[in-house]
């Protein structure tokens, strides 16, 4: 079996790349997706820009930026799947050109789930909690046509990954000045003006086959005030609390009840309370919790390959926390550090960020030294009580 697995960035990085901040994370993504189906015997392909970049896989696939799109047109003949990581916009265009071919959800879905509005109002539909969102299409918006909305709020555009352009805005006063910056950063100019759910930040992966879901998780997002911005810089998991898998599990149940051909990775960003669990967004993709999955769970290529070969693993509704001990933890860092047993840097040039992921059973080392690794940041909330 061949599959190529591209991840947008690293295959057309430019010196100018605007993503330059988030070509470690794509790199890391799929390096740690290309090991794990290598291990089922697949033969997994990598694409890579032509600008200079260097890593270290055998079946690379060289390209020219201006070339990416059409080449994979081509290249659609030759693989049996093609797994893609992309902006949402980018990831649009691809899952069009893979089609049946993706390994991953329908270029249908990935169409709904990569627009932010779109996301939220296929979410309200299957009864799964969201936070009041409004949709903003026009610069001459006035405030008071927000006036349903509390502060503070979350601006986002509806086609951005990561926390790119993402506000904290506690002022009502300050708001149409984020609105006006977060179009600037939108494809399309659009954004959506949400409440700010007060809780723990954290993500839900699935991977989903027909009309089951063979795998879930829930890990914690490590996030930070970054000014009036909110940004990730890693994560933990598996989250094993009894009422917020229980919570977890009903999301995940509750978009297959909607989407019963639904299939592949599907990552959602939750936060949750002691009132509710809210998903805020959802990336029809893989994403960074990739990177501690496959850590700390040698099965998960199988797991992955079962999503569209439907006859390779029985079980059903499996939750990560019951069939691997211990933690996984993935931390975004901008400076080398000296890794201790059990922890690899993933890094690639020339980008700033490095990431370093490990592993351990005791919840009160990988506490210890994630606190370490971030000692200069203040995370939003106390993560030690979250791993007892």
């Amino acid at each position: 079996m061949r599959v190529l697995v591209t991840e947008y960035i690293l295959s057309t990085f430019q010196p100018s790349h605007s993503y330059l901040d988030l070509l470690s994370e794509g790199y890391a993504m799929a390096i740690t997706i290309a090991k794990a189906l290598q291990r089922e015997d697949v033969e997994v392909f990598l694409t890579l820009s032509s600008e200079g970049l260097r890593i270290a896989w055998d079946k690379q696939i060289s390209l020219n930026r201006d070339e990416y799109f059409s080449w994979l047109k081509e290249a659609k003949k030759i693989f049996d799947w093609i797994l893609v990581i992309a902006p949402p916009l980018e990831l649009i265009k691809i899952s069009r050109i893979a089609n049946e071919k993706l390994l991953g959800p329908s270029p249908q879905l990935v169409e709904i789930f990569s627009n932010k509005y779109l996301t939220y109002v296929a979410l309200k539909k299957c009864g799964i909690d969201v936070p009041p969102t409004v949709l903003i299409r026009d610069k001459r918006i006035n405030v008071d046509d927000l006036k349903e909305l509390n502060p503070p709020f979350i601006v986002k555009p509806t086609l951005m990954a990561g926390s790119e352009c993402v506000y904290n805005v506690k002022d009502r006063n300050r708001l149409l000045d984020y609105i006006h910056k977060a179009m600037e950063c939108d494809p399309q100019g659009e954004v959506i003006v949400q409440e700010y759910i007060d809780g723990v930040h954290g993500s839900i992966s699935a991977i989903y086959t027909k009309d089951r879901c063979l795998l879930y998780s829930l890990n914690l997002q490590l996030i930070i005030f970054d000014g009036d911005r909110l940004k990730f810089v890693g994560g933990i998991l598996p989250i094993r609390s009894k009422e917020e898998v229980s919570k977890v599990r009903t999301i995940v149940e509750k978009l297959l009840t909607c989407y019963p051909a639904l299939k592949g990775y599907i990552g959602l960003d939750v936060v949750w309370n002691e009132e509710k669990m809210y998903v805020v967004e959802v990336n029809p993709r893989p994403t960074t919790s990739v990177i501690g999955i496959a850590k700390i769970y040698p099965k998960f290529g199988e797991v992955l390959l079962s999503s569209v070969l439907y006859s390779r693993v029985d079980s059903v509704h499996e939750f990560l926390g019951d069939v691997v001990e211990g933690y996984a933890y993935y931390v975004l860092l901008n400076r080398y550090v000296s890794i201790h047993k059990n922890e690899e840097l993933i890094h690639i040039e020339p980008s700033p960020r490095r990431i370093l992921t490990g592993i351990s059973h005791s919840n009160t080392t990988v506490s210890k030294r994630v606190k370490e690794l971030l000692t200069s940041y203040a995370i939003v909330y106390d993560f030690s009580r979250l791993l007892q």
